[in-house]
């Protein structure tokens, strides 16, 4: 095994190669994509790359949390944050309304007469009933969750103003959390795995793509339905992925995928809600198996604590350290 830390600038599926950064081709019998996902900007109208550093989405971490966070703080007393959640499949589906929760919770300490609103162009999100009595246990009054029937698109955004457009109306803000809509990585869409509607179709015993043999789509990027976009899919993925070309490289079938998903939001700093998947595959497509869910541990500190354990188990077993 070779392992070379650069970037992928061209993959030649025609011969089976991929170029990285430095110039070099490298030949592939299976090649495994991971290309995430890329933001669509122009959506809603009037958000573009430069405006994200007044309307951050800080949906990538670094620079963007780092000027949402300095927002946060300067922040008038009473001020209005709004976040956008785009319609359409997107990375971390309940990272949005943790994000609300984790906002209050600063607030309440910082800013106990500021208000959160939550811009949704869909009509439910993962786990609402959850999030909605932790809301108003742990923050009444404070966040507002504004549903697409409700006028929670928004359809326009003038980063000068801080002001964001409905189909109703104007909406002046103090801080705009702006998600925008997304699609893979353009890596992806390079290399013919994208289709019409903009994700990579896969088959879900392999993860390989229909559109391109032998090369296999994971993560972020790929149509797996009903798995979230979330790590742990990913993660689930790839190992089911790795099974299938080592099945398939020594003549084998593949074995039959179980795979497994969970996501953690937090809802304060010392307690957490988690929703977990398990899924199989039935009729050529993956289905989610029904899973009863304990009720003790919907939310609470013990959440907490297993989110922290799972990341560093999955940061261990990915990376090593």
């Amino acid at each position: 095994m070779k392992y070379i830390r650069d970037r992928i600038s061209d993959v030649d599926t025609q011969s089976r190669r991929a170029r990285v950064s430095g110039g070099a081709a490298l030949a592939y019998d299976r090649l495994v994509m991971a290309p995430g996902i890329r933001f669509l900007w122009g959506k809603p109208q009037g958000l573009s790359e430069a405006a994200a550093r007044l309307m951050p989405h800080a949906w990538q971490g670094g620079a963007q949390t780092e000027i949402l966070s300095a927002q946060l703080r300067a922040m008038r007393s009473g001020g209005v944050v709004a976040i956008s959640v785009p319609p359409g499949p997107m990375r971390c589906p309940p990272g949005p309304f943790e994000r609300a929760s984790l906002i209050a919770g600063y607030l309440t300490r910082h800013n106990p007469r500021a208000k959160v609103l939550i811009f949704d162009a869909n009509n439910h999100f993962p786990k609402q009933d959850v999030f909605t009595d932790a809301w108003q246990l742990l923050y009444p009054g404070m966040i507002e969750w504004i549903p697409v029937v409700q006028d929670g698109a928004v359809l326009r955004v003038e980063p000068e103003k801080m002001t964001l457009y409905t189909s109703q109306g104007a909406h002046r803000v103090d801080v705009a959390n702006i998600i925008p809509p997304q699609a893979p990585g353009l890596p992806a869409v390079q290399a013919g795995l994208a289709s019409d509607h903009g994700w990579c179709p896969i088959k879900p015993a392999t993860f390989e793509s229909t559109s391109v043999a032998d090369v296999h789509v994971i993560g972020d990027a790929c149509v797996a339905d009903p798995m979230p976009k979330a790590a742990s899919s990913a993660i689930a993925q790839a190992k089911q992925c790795a099974l299938a070309i080592t099945a398939s490289l020594g003549g084998h079938e593949p074995p039959p995928p179980l795979l497994e998903s969970v996501c953690y939001s937090r809802l304060t700093q010392d307690s957490a809600l988690s929703i977990h998947g398990r899924y199989r595959l039935a009729d050529g497509v993956i289905q989610q198996i029904t899973v009863p869910e304990d009720p003790g541990t919907v939310l609470s500190s013990e959440e907490a604590r297993n989110a922290d354990d799972w990341y560093m188990r999955i940061v261990l077993e990915s990376f090593g350290t």
